[in-house]
C-alpha cells in the first residue's frame, strides 16, 4: 500500500507536469494519532499559467475530491514557472542581506561597536 504523500505526488505530476514539486507531510506538527492528515504542496507549473489563483486551488481540490476525505488539512502553495523564479530571487537577495548583515555585525562585534539591526 502506497503512503498519501506518494499519493499526492504521483496524482500531482500526472495533472500537473509540475517543473518543481513538493509534498511535504506536516502531520507530526499536530496534535493527534494520524500520520497523514496535514500537507503542505508546492507546486510550479506552466499549467498554471493561465488561472487566476483561486482556480489552482479549485483544480486542486477537484483533483483530491475523495482524499481530501481523509485529509485533514491541505496547503496549497501553486505558482507558474515566473512566479516561482521571481519567489526564488527574492529569496536569495534576502538570504544575501542577511548574510552580509551579519558579516557586519561580527565585524562591530569585534572591534567593540554596537550591533546594527
Amino acid at each position: 500500500m502506497t503512503s498519501m504523500q506518494s499519493h499526492l505526488e504521483e496524482q500531482l505530476k500526472i495533472a500537473l507536469e509540475p517543473s518543481h514539486l513538493e509534498v511535504i507531510n506536516e502531520s507530526s506538527n499536530h496534535s493527534g494519532p494520524a500520520t497523514e492528515s496535514h500537507f503542505k504542496l508546492v507546486v510550479v507549473s506552466e499549467i498554471f499559467d493561465k488561472m487566476k489563483l483561486i482556480d489552482r486551488h479549485r483544480f486542486i481540490n477537484k483533483l483530491f475530491k475523495e482524499e481530501l476525505n481523509h485529509i485533514h488539512a491541505l496547503a496549497m502553495h501553486t505558482y507558474t514557472p515566473s512566479e516561482w523564479k521571481v519567489r526564488q530571487i527574492r529569496h536569495f537577495v534576502l538570504a544575501k542581506q542577511n548574510s552580509a548583515r551579519s558579516f557586519t555585525n561580527t565585524c562591530l562585534s569585534a572591534v567593540g561597536l554596537p550591533k546594527r539591526s
